[in-house]
């Protein structure tokens, strides 16, 4: 008789000593975890790349991540009173939050103008306002990103997910900000596509 895929795994892992109770259910979660949280949600970085405009696209998620990081920072550093997470990440502050929302919405228009002057793509004003609110979503969704990261590191106790950069910890820790966007300016760049497919095409009807 024939084994099934589920029969065949399950032997390898047996075989493999990848079984209860070396390795639980709490285990094999946290290995599908990583797998989505990091390869699904980072990857769609390369399907963006792949869009019309591509690397318009892709500056724009690390404006929304880095360029808001860095707004937060001064923002905070100047005028930071209240702290936003004091458990979980005790350096940030509502202030730094808020202006690095709108530093990123600042920084996103100058960066749509300049793409639009070199040529690089077409914006309506209309788009330009959108993209700017995309900005602070964005913005919104990197804190979240690095608030999660953070919360992961303190649950398994280490400062730093790697070594690489020293004072900065590993590659994770750079990109964690950018994980939560990626699949949301996908989201925006697909439909910013299949407008300006649609009016393209009913102004060829006539």
């Amino acid at each position: 008789m024939r084994m099934t895929f589920c029969q065949q795994a399950v032997g390898v892992a047996e075989r493999s000593g990848m079984s209860y109770p070396r390795y639980n259910i709490a285990d094999l979660g946290v290995t599908i975890f990583g797998i989505i949280y990091v390869g699904l949600l980072l990857g769609t970085i390369i399907s963006l790349r792949a869009l019309e405009n591509g690397i318009f696209w892709v500056i724009l998620v690390f404006i929304c991540a880095w360029g808001s990081d860095t707004c937060a920072y001064f923002a905070g550093k100047f005028l930071g009173k209240r702290k936003l997470a004091p458990r979980l990440s005790p350096k940030k502050t509502i202030a730094g939050a808020i202006g690095g929302i709108i530093g990123a919405g600042i920084m996103v228009y100058i960066f749509s103008i300049v793409m639009m002057y070199y040529g690089q793509i077409y914006l309506t004003d209309a788009w330009k306002i959108i993209l700017v609110v995309v900005a602070g979503i964005g913005a919104i969704l990197s804190q979240f990103g690095d608030l999660a990261a953070s919360s992961i590191k303190r649950n398994v106790d280490v400062k730093d997910f790697g070594s690489l950069f020293p004072g900065h910890g590993g590659v994770l820790d750079r990109f964690d900000s950018v994980l939560l966007i990626t699949p949301f300016i996908y989201l925006v760049a697909t439909t910013f596509i299949n407008y300006n497919d649609f009016w393209e095409q009913y102004i060829n009807l006539f």
